[in-house]
């Protein structure tokens, strides 16, 4: 197991760069690895997933409902 430092906090990772101990994860360790790996801002989608696959991972912000589409969504219903 090697220590590095992601988002200036030292974290624990396997030889592949994975996280070992989840204790370690945070929003801002997410951000800094979704930077890294070319997605400059984490979307509400994005943390819909994150918050799917980690008990530890709240999302930033709730994400949209039914009843507050997204920008896109609520375009393409406006031109039909």
């Amino acid at each position: 197991m090697t220590m590095t430092l992601i988002a200036d906090a030292p974290v624990d990772v396997d030889a592949e760069g994975f996280l070992t101990n989840a204790e370690q994860w945070n929003e801002q360790i997410a951000e800094a690895i979704a930077a890294e790996n070319g997605v400059p801002e984490l979307t509400d989608r994005h943390w819909l997933v994150v918050s799917s696959s980690s008990p530890k991972a709240p999302p930033s912000s709730p994400p949209r409902s039914a009843a507050s589409p997204s920008p896109r969504a609520a375009s393409r219903r406006s031109t039909r």
